[in-house]
């Protein structure tokens, strides 16, 4: 009776174990299928965007399906069965987008969106795919891929002016809106200027979606060598800038001023002279 408890016991044991590993692997294997490959691609205007995509499982071209949506269920590009089906591929993206025949059986079903605009700036992209064997369901047509694309029109002629008291800063026909600083520079060192003594004005134009920004900083009186203005751009994550440097360290405002006191005093000293 005591073996047999024993027996039993173990039978149980091993039962469970096995139930275990099972439920493991159904666990994983549930979370493989609802994992959806999502990243964020960054480009620039008239550029291309590699949307990159793969599938687990290597196949022939005739046991394949997918297709990319972007996020108003338009169709970028659609793959049955070995060919691509140009009649399902909606108005912005036709002639735009190519994929990778070749790199298709091992799995990999990235599209290539050419001549970028920025319309297609912000747009957010999906790649479905299913894959049979024969009669078979090797892969549920589910999504696999989402992909958030962002577009740039590059910062260039950054313009600086300085005069006594202002500088002004002016960036035109950019994407996206520029995030501009200010920063004051010491014989060694360099310091943020407080956002008090700056004033930025950002505007876009209502037809080609492009910004202009002007940034005026109210330079604060001390013995600076040099200001600095930084426009970052969020979509590449560059920064352009302009320095201008101080004339010997000193204020620059506060040199025309001395100066005009001077001629003012010369001249009173001169009339009184001639009054001798």
């Amino acid at each position: 009776m005591r073996l047999k408890s024993v027996l039993s016991t173990r039978f149980i044991g091993n039962i469970l174990t096995k139930m275990a590993v099972l439920l493991g692997l159904f666990s994983a294997l549930l979370f493989v299928s609802e994992a959806i490959f999502g990243y964020n691609v960054n480009s620039t205007i008239m550029d291309s965007a590699l949307l990159e995509c793969s599938v687990p499982v290597k196949t022939d071209l005739k046991n394949l399906r997918f297709y990319w949506q972007d996020e108003r269920k338009d169709v970028l590009y659609s793959f049955n069965k070995g060919e691509k089906m140009f009649n399902h591929v909606n108005d912005p993206y036709l002639n735009r987008v190519s994929a990778f025949t070749q790199d298709m059986t091992k799995g990999n079903i990235s599209v290539l969106v050419k001549n970028l605009t920025l319309g297609d700036n912000g747009r957010i992209f999906e790649a479905y795919a299913a894959v049979f064997n024969g009669s078979k369901t090797v892969m549920q047509n589910s999504k696999v891929c989402h992909v958030n694309l962002y577009v740039t029109v590059p910062y260039k002629d950054l313009k600086l002016a300085v005069n006594t008291k202002t500088s002004v800063c002016t960036l035109h026909d950019v994407f996206p809106a520029p995030e501009i600083h200010w920063t004051i520079h010491y014989n060694h060192s360099e310091s943020l200027v407080d956002s008090k003594y700056v004033h930025t004005k950002t505007e876009q134009d209502p037809e080609n979606y492009l910004y202009t920004s002007s940034s005026t900083l109210h330079i604060p009186a001390g013995p600076y060598r040099a200001i600095t203005c930084l426009c970052h751009n969020p979509t590449s994550n560059t920064t352009l800038n302009a320095t201008y440097t101080l004339s010997k360290g000193a204020a620059v405002w506060s040199l025309p001023g001395w100066s005009a006191g001077l001629i003012v005093a010369a001249a009173v000293l001169l009339t009184a002279l001639m009054q001798l």
